[in-house]
């Protein structure tokens, strides 16, 4: 795992289940996991575990929202076993689809694509010293845009108004004061991190390594 420094994570915490799912699986978790500063949880009693995989809450018995990364899968009726998208939102695909299956047209653009972003931290998230960026990834290529909080809510709770099923949205937490080289440190590992636990290679370069963007000396 990438470089975190201890007194930013709790470690050797212990659930007997009913508490966590993992994330891939969905499986209930006991054991010994572990708490990131963000309040992301892995398994295992510290992050040199090589095994180490991300928890979430259990759902409560209303939906909770409270997801980090949402692997979304195509409708089993919606394509052919052998047909492939080329673009996973390419309007004129999906016309070609609805019309080949005489699905209304009337529905065919009312769905949208994610829209990019460019967040502004707040005064108060230079008091905290951090904030949260969202961002999303074509879930078949390495493909990144940067959405607002409320894109990526709406993507994880798979709200009909965007093509949810194609995109894989994804958080974390971003320094933003403190010493310079610490910061972009702890930023560089926040990225791998993700690019690692999560199979989204290239947001590295989607991010142009610029491990200092929004800091500010303290």
């Amino acid at each position: 795992m990438p470089y975190v420094p201890l007194n930013r994570i709790r470690t050797d915490l212990f659930t007997s289940g009913q508490e966590y799912l993992t994330v891939d699986t969905r499986e209930d978790y006991v054991g010994p996991y572990y708490e990131l500063y963000n309040g992301q949880k892995f398994s295992g009693k510290t992050p040199n575990d090589p095994t180490s995989v991300e928890l979430t809450p259990y759902p409560s018995h209303e939906e909770s929202t409270d997801i980090r990364v949402v692997r979304p899968v195509l409708p089993a009726d919606a394509f052919n076993a052998d047909s492939i998208l080329p673009e996973p939102v390419n309007a004129k695909s999906i016309y070609k689809y609805k019309l080949s299956k005489n699905i209304d047209l009337d529905q065919t653009y009312q769905k949208k694509l994610p829209e990019p972003y460019n967040p502004t931290p707040t005064p108060q998230d230079y008091q905290t010293g951090e904030f949260l960026r969202y961002f999303t990834k074509k879930i078949n290529e390495y493909s990144f845009t940067e959405i607002s909080k409320q894109t990526f809510e709406s993507l994880v709770k798979r709200d009909s108004v965007y093509y949810w099923e194609f995109y894989i949205p994804t958080r974390m937490s971003w320094k933003l004061t403190g010493d310079e080289s610490e910061v972009r440190k702890v930023n560089m590992n926040m990225v791998k991190l993700i690019e690692t636990r999560f199979n989204m290679k290239g947001l590295s370069e989607y991010l142009k390594y610029d491990y200092l963007k929004f800091y500010k000396e303290s």
